[in-house]
């Protein structure tokens, strides 16, 4: 509040009070005569205005009180008489100056107390912000009196504590810890008697009880006298600080023992060369017996000298400023040493490390890497990890592995060995590659990779992991032996083997199936000749004589396939034998396609073969080209010959010896992919679609060729086409003729007797009857023992039927021999399902004896039988 504010009156009863007075003082005015004026009354009522407010309060009463004493001049009665009216004015006068003098008393009064009030607010509003200020510091604020007692502590300190600042200032002797209480105190208590800076390191007690380190200090507030008028004191947290003091001193220390212990030598220099600070590895390469100040300089005997490469390296890097590296030989200790020189303002720091060992090694790292540039085995060595992709880097390729994968050396170094990887490359055989390096552990294995080219490539590996001198794994060395061919030939033997062991499979099944199909064929045209034509059970028959013939005709193409077949080779004019068949070919082809067949400009040689197989086997090409070529196309037909057993093994390093006819038939169709090739001579295999082909047409051609003594090859690829290259047998001798069915009208035997060796029950009953039934009388054996017992006898015997595969040592071929000795002469008829381990061309005992093959039916049988008796006669 300033001087010239006002002020209202504190209480409204002073007021009044005033106010009263004063209108008491001025009516007694009217009975008072002039000569005793009133106004000095009016002083005590300004007082009392003083009190209750002063201000404005006090001008108005005082104004009102000096109006008054003039008023009342107006209304009081005259004077006695006598009486000067100077004295009157004069005593008027003089009120009105009392009056005024006691206003401004106290208006300078009030002025003055104004300003000491707002002086001390002014004070009280500092030290509040003062207060707020330090409450919200992360520091604790104290202050303390001249005598050392606290008098006042920040919110910070309260919150640390638990407690409120009244029972902290009076209790705060009892937060230090009790090992720092008296010397605290001690120290406290010399600052307050000297007037000097307090600073101490003192654990406080936490509201949670733990004792927390604080930095305490405190400054005295002197006068100009130099008087200590108060204390400011703070205390910081210095946990952490401490700690990191501690640990900063831990470092130091494992720092002085790390560079004292480590295997390299170090030490540093001022810039006249005198050791500083050198490591024990450094004393002892220098011959120091103590620490630098026994040997001020680098300089001397059994150290460095200034004109050798060391000396002139420091001087050097000392005069240009920059690090230097070099490798020199040491001699006094006849090492080499790695050399590292680091300048610093002050000098130089080196290292030195001894390297003999190393270049030794080198050296020889040098000679190794030579000998293994020149083998012929890829060698590679990668980093220890990651095992994660994408891998192991390559550190190391030898020559090899740019002859062989047609990467170069730039392209390998830095990639990873996942770079020879693609979609054939096996998934389980990388888990265990992944699995033995996982666990360190060497592992062998063959994995396909590729070429840059995109060439399969078949790598042996053999891959160890290489560990350093702790024991540590660093890196992996891997071996890699190119197998291509290796895998090439084994593929081409187990795909070998498991045709033969198809064949031997499907050509046992035929041989069942044949001989169920002889009973069934056989019963059947018994029955025919029992039931009227016409009739439901002849067309009965008649279905069950077409199920059959389609049984037939399947294990037909079995044994074509197992090589068991009885085949009829004759000589044979292929080319005559093609232009016979291009009709049907054509026919087989359809309208979109049409046939080419190449005219040879050589003359063609014969070729000794089954002309109804070799018919089946082109007729069976062609069809497959057909279903090939959806959309049309052309199937072209080209012979060759093959003079000599160089060119046949060029083109099938397993054909017989002999000349053969090479056969191609290609067509422009959709060709195949390497999995089909795989097993595209498989029985039931077919790239067809359901229910459209059987899966046993090239897999007969395959055995008959193989059974003939010939091979067929196939050349194909997605979208290009497909090439059959057939190895056809030549030659120049005619083929033994073969029992072909006769017309079913056959005379009567009259009585012959016909020994029958069969031991499948159902045909031997089937046959008996057969024969019995056309005049025939009979004798039967159900195996070869039998059956050569009944030959040696004196039974009489006019024809001998004989089945080709019999149970136990003996087979049809050894009765048959017996037959030809101990009966020369006498007829025999052989049958057979198939032969057995050997392929059956021509009668199997050598004989001229004509061959039944199962399963066959009644007039083939009578047919064969006639043949033979008519023959003898």
């Amino acid at each position: 509040m300033t001087n010239m504010e006002a002020s209202e009156p504190r209480s409204w009863v002073l007021a009044a009070t005033v106010y009263s007075g004063m209108a008491l003082i001025l009516a007694t005015e009217w009975v008072t005569q002039l000569g005793f004026a009133h106004g000095f009354l009016y002083i005590p009522l300004i007082v009392l205005a003083f009190y209750a407010g002063g201000g404005r309060f006090l001008a108005l009463v005082t104004a009102l009180a000096v109006a008054a004493i003039w008023v009342g001049l107006l209304l009081s009665p005259p004077a006695p008489e006598g009486f000067s009216m100077d004295y009157v004015l004069a005593n008027r006068l003089g009120a009105t100056a009392a009056v005024l003098a006691v206003f401004f008393v106290f208006y300078y009064h009030q002025s003055v107390f104004a300003q000491e009030r707002r002086g001390l607010e002014c004070l009280r509003d500092e030290r509040a912000r003062y207060e707020q200020i330090a409450d919200v510091m992360p520091i604790q604020v104290w202050t303390a009196g001249p005598d050392g007692e606290l008098d006042y502590v920040g919110a910070q300190f309260a919150r640390f504590s638990g407690a409120s600042k009244e029972d902290f200032l009076s209790a705060w002797r009892d937060c230090l810890h009790p090992d720092d209480r008296d010397p605290t105190l001690e120290q406290w208590g010399r600052a307050v008697a000297t007037g000097e800076l307090y600073l101490r390191e003192v654990r406080l007690r936490r509201a949670d009880g733990e004792y927390i380190w604080h930095l305490a200090q405190a400054i005295p507030v002197k006068s100009a006298y130099g008087v200590v008028q108060r204390w400011l004191g703070s205390a910081i947290e210095i946990t952490a600080l401490r700690q990191l003091r501690e640990e900063a001193r831990a470092l130091d220390l494992r720092l002085q023992d790390t560079v004292e212990s480590i295997t390299d030598a170090f030490f540093t220099v001022d810039r006249e060369y005198g050791l500083t600070y050198a490591n024990l590895k450094a004393r002892s390469l220098l011959g120091l017996p103590g620490g630098p100040e026994e040997a001020r300089s680098i300089w001397g005997k059994g150290r460095f000298s200034p004109s050798d490469p060391f000396g002139v390296q420091f001087r050097r890097a000392m005069r240009r400023g920059g690090a230097v590296t070099f490798q020199a030989h040491f001699e006094p200790r006849g090492v080499c040493l790695d050399v590292r020189i680091y300048p610093f303002p002050d000098g130089l720091t080196v290292y030195l490390l001894d390297v003999t060992e190393e270049r030794k090694q080198q050296q020889d790292l040098k000679l190794l890497r030579a000998a293994i540039s020149r083998i012929n085995d890829i060698v590679l060595i990668t980093e220890a990890e990651p095992i994660e992709y994408p891998g192991p880097r390559i550190i190391f390729a030898n020559e090899a592995f740019e002859r062989r994968t047609g990467y170069t050396l730039d392209e390998a170094i830095g990639n990873t060995p996942r770079m020879l990887q693609g979609p054939g490359t096996q998934p389980a055989e990388l888990r265990r590659i992944r699995r033995a390096l996982e666990q360190w552990r060497p592992v062998r294995a063959e994995l396909l990779n590729y070429t840059k080219s995109g060439e399969e490539l078949w790598l042996e590996l053999d891959i160890v992991p290489l560990a350093d001198e702790t024991g540590w794994f660093t890196h992996w060395v891997s071996v890699e032996r190119d197998v291509t061919a290796k895998r090439g030939l084994e593929r081409e033997l187990m795909n070998a083997q498991r045709m033969e062991a198809t064949g031997r499979l499907t050509g046992g099944l035929a041989h069942d199936f044949n001989n169920l199909l002889t009973v069934i064929l056989g019963n059947v045209d018994r029955l025919a000749e029992h039931v009227p034509q016409g009739s439901q059970p002849a067309r009965l028959l008649r279905v069950i004589e077409q199920a059959a013939e389609r049984g037939r005709n399947l294990t037909q193409s079995l044994l074509a396939f197992a090589r068991r077949q009885t085949l009829m080779p004759e000589r044979l004019d292929f080319q005559d034998l093609l232009e016979e068949m291009r009709p049907i070919l054509e026919a087989s082809l359809g309208q979109q396609s049409r046939l080419v067949i190449l005219t040879p400009n050589e003359s063609i040689l014969p070729v000794h073969m089954d002309r109804s197989q070799l018919e089946s086997a082109l007729l069976n090409l062609a069809f497959n080209a057909a279903d090939a070529m959806p959309e049309g196309g052309v199937l072209e037909i080209g012979m060759r010959n093959a003079d000599g057993d160089a060119a046949v093994g060029e083109l099938d390093a397993d054909a017989g010896d002999g000349d053969f006819l090479v056969v191609t038939v290609r067509d422009t169709g959709t060709g195949m992919y390497p999995d089909e090739l795989d097993r595209i001579f498989e029985p039931f295999f077919s790239g067809k679609a359901t229910g459209q082909g059987s899966g046993l047409g090239l897999s007969m051609v395959f055995g008959f060729l193989q059974q003939s003594g010939g091979s067929i090859q196939v050349n194909s690829e997605p979208g290009s086409g497909t090439t059959f290259t057939l190895l056809l047998p030549a030659s120049s001798e005619p083929a033994d003729l073969i029992v072909e069915p006769v017309p079913d009208v056959l005379d009567k035997g009259w009585g012959q007797v016909i020994l029958i060796v069969e031991d499948h029950p159902e045909i031997l009953e089937l046959v008996t009857g057969i024969l019995r039934e056309a005049g025939f009388q009979t004798c039967e054996a159900e195996d070869a023992d039998t059956a050569i017992e009944i030959l040696r006898s004196d039974a009489q015997l006019d024809l001998l039927l004989c089945d080709v595969v019999l149970p136990g040592c003996l087979s049809g071929t050894d009765v048959v021999a017996q037959a030809c000795e101990v009966r020369p002469g006498l007829p025999i008829v052989m049958a057979s399902g198939y032969t057995g381990d050997e392929p059956m061309v021509g009668n199997p005992s050598g004989s001229s004896a004509p061959v039944l093959r199962k399963p066959y039916r009644k007039a083939q049988l009578l047919t064969a039988i006639h043949q033979a008796l008519h023959k003898r006669v």
